[in-house]
This record gives structure tokens, sequence and C-alpha cells, in this order.
């Protein structure tokens, strides 16, 4: 455990022919050791295999928490995961300012998308953009069709 991270790691390699972005896409579960794979299913500890590193993208995900990162250096792998950032920033918010800083958080959008999942008008969110910005809470980066971000 760091001060800004948490570090699991575990001697072992992956199998032929994977890369740490495998482990990040869809793929089976090759385990090393079918007895001990076999022992934590049938002991109700794993739900099904190959599902491991997806719940834990998803519950990050849910948290607001980073996706956790996957390094492979020589026999260790470990993950890392981040913390929830600090969004203190979201205490003074109307609801609508909250809504439009959480899209802006989730993916760096357009304004037209901003349109397209806050359901504001466009009055409205053109309102909401402003003020946040003059409060130095987003800023849109590129020209007209620039997409916002969290400052």
């Amino acid at each position: 455990m760091y001060p800004n991270r948490l570090d699991i790691s575990n001697r072992g390699k992956l199998p032929e022919g994977w890369t740490k972005e495998t482990l990040r896409g869809p793929h089976d579960s090759e385990p090393k050791n079918l007895r001990v794979a076999r022992a934590f299913f049938d002991a109700g500890l794993i739900e099904k295999w190959g599902t491991g590193i997806e719940k834990m993208k998803r519950v990050c995900s849910d948290s607001g928490s980073p996706e956790p990162e996957f390094s492979i250096e020589d026999d260790i792998i470990r993950v890392t995961f981040k913390p929830i950032p600090d969004h203190s920033a979201l205490s003074g918010l109307s609801d609508s300012e909250r809504k439009v800083y959480l899209i802006i958080r989730d993916g760096h959008p357009t304004t037209g998308e901003i349109l397209k999942f806050s359901d504001l008008s466009r009055y409205a969110a053109t309102s909401v953009l402003s003020s946040l910005r003059d409060r130095g809470i987003i800023e849109k980066i590129g020209g007209r069709k620039g997409k916002w971000t969290i400052k």
C-alpha cells in the first residue's frame, strides 16, 4: 500500500502468447493449477472462471475509481489500483452542474454529447458549461468542436 495507490503482485507468468492487453479484454481463463482453481470454484469463492478482471474493472468504474493498471515484469504480474479522485468540487454544484460534471468526468465529451446525455436544453447546458468553466472546474480543449475535460 502506498499513499497514492494499491499494488497487488504475484509471481507467475501469463499463458503463452498473452500480453497485458489480453488481460484487459475478454479472454478465457487458463488456470495454472486446475485443482486449486476447482477447489475455489467448489467453495463458492469464484463464481466462474475468467471473470475476475472484468469484475475488477466494473467495480472500479462503478465507484468512480480509475481502471486498474496491469504490468508484467519478468515473472511478476502486478495490478495497480488508484484511489477515487477527489471530487470535492461536487459539493457546491447544482443538480444540473453535477450532472454535467459527471458526464465530462466520464468521457471528455463535446457540447453535443453533453446535450444528448444530460437531457438539458441547449441554453441550460451552455449556461452550466459557462458557469463551470468560469469557476475553473472544467476547460474546453480544442476549438469549436473541442471536448470538455475536468481541470
